[in-house]
């Protein structure tokens, strides 16, 4: 605490720490440490306030208030425009520097405006660095009042390639936010990116090289605006994708670096990767589709279909039957789930319920690239749908 009778000015002071030892080795009294603190003390009579700017640069805006932290990237310019109000009109202002900043740091102080910019006009890749810049605004000659001290910390970070969003952003948000998707129900989801260099800009936003659409997908146009991207993939998984997990890998980049004069050399990439899992033995009817049509696409009757559905009472009208055409029609078991025994192969389930090889490749896409006579895991869980008439 500071008396009343104390005159307002600068005072250094040096602190000394007196540590007590109860160990018994006499220093019951306390024993003065080697260490001595330099303190620098300011008594003031009144602190000018501060309030926040704003400084157009480069399309961007920047507003600041003190004791914040400011983050910024390489390649682009840095600037910080604090502003100090006069508490007494027509008296002059000064600042005094608490701090060093790196010698890439340009302070200017605009005494009439009172605006204090921090300025480094273009960190190059390799500049990454941290400063902290501390400073006290002072009035004269009203009783050198001064403010409080203000600190600005800037962090200046290697620039990196476009960030994705961690999650994607369903459009169909009723469905719910699942990557378990279903044969005949169309979905959608977009794929966001954010560059945290607010300067910088989104130049593409592709699919992998490695990645292609699945059958029937559909991969809208990139939407880049500034620093910032997305991009729609739509599909209603076919009547061969059950059981599938299907894996889109995204890549993402900003603008090479010729833009900037080459403070920095090509483009930062970032990627990301989302799998889709198609429920297998299900399929959600569309409109107006009728048991004998669902039958048709899965290669079977609607009577053994209607037989999979017990629930349904009349296959007429229970399934996609509805006077309003955008209606959803009703989730079908399209076949009964087997699960793999010990020596199961391919070929020898085909043979087990009656059906071929194609078609039970047909119901369950994860078996697409497996030879007849590969082993299955045991365990594991096929679609079937019995055709004991066709056993030999």
């Amino acid at each position: 605490a500071v008396a009343g009778n104390v005159q307002h000015g600068t005072y250094h002071v040096y602190v000394e720490v007196a540590v007590l030892h109860f160990d018994g080795e006499g220093c019951e009294s306390g024993c003065v440490s080697d260490s001595v603190s330099s303190v620098w003390l300011m008594v003031v009579v009144f602190s000018p306030a501060y309030a926040p700017a704003i400084s157009p640069l480069g399309g961007m805006q920047f507003q600041t208030t003190p004791d914040q932290v400011y983050e910024f990237r390489t390649g682009f310019p840095v600037q910080v425009v604090v502003h100090v109000e006069r508490s007494h009109v027509g008296s002059d202002l000064i600042i005094r520097d608490m701090s060093a900043l790196p010698d890439s740091f340009i302070p200017t102080f605009n005494a009439t405006s009172g605006e204090l910019m921090l300025r480094w006009d273009k960190p190059c890749v390799g500049h990454a660095v941290e400063g902290v810049f501390c400073f006290m605004a002072m009035e004269l000659p009203h009783a050198l009042n001064a403010s409080v001290q203000a600190c600005l910390r800037l962090h200046i970070l290697e620039d990196q390639g476009p960030a994705f969003a961690r999650e994607v952003a369903f459009m169909d948000a009723e469905e719910g936010a699942s990557l378990e998707w279903m044969m005949g129900r169309e979905r959608a989801f977009a794929v966001m990116v954010t560059d945290a260099a607010v300067m910088d800009r989104v130049a593409s936003l592709e699919l992998a090289s490695n990645t292609s659409l699945p059958m029937g997908a559909v991969l809208e146009p990139a939407v880049l605006e500034g620093n910032t991207g997305h991009r729609v993939f739509r599909w209603m998984p076919l009547m061969t994708a059950g059981g599938g997990t299907y894996q889109l890998c995204f890549t993402a980049a900003d603008t090479p670096g010729v833009t900037y004069e080459q403070c920095r050399l090509g483009a930062r990439t970032s990627m990301m990767c989302v799998s889709i899992r198609v429920t297998a033995c299900k399929y959600a009817v569309r409109p107006q589709e009728s048991m004998n049509d669902v039958a048709a696409l899965f290669n079977t009757d609607w009577v053994q279909l209607w037989a999979l559905n017990p629930a349904i009472n009349s296959p007429d009208s229970e399934v996609g039957f509805n006077r309003n055409l955008n209606a959803k029609g009703a989730v079908v078991n399209t076949g009964h789930m087997y699960a793999v025994g010990s020596g199961d192969y391919v070929a020898a389930v085909a043979y087990k319920f009656g059906t071929t090889v194609k078609h039970l490749v047909n119901l369950n896409a994860q078996l697409a690239a497996m030879p007849e006579d590969a082993p299955l895991q045991e365990g594991s869980h096929l679609c079937v749908i019995p055709r004991s008439c066709l056993r030999d």
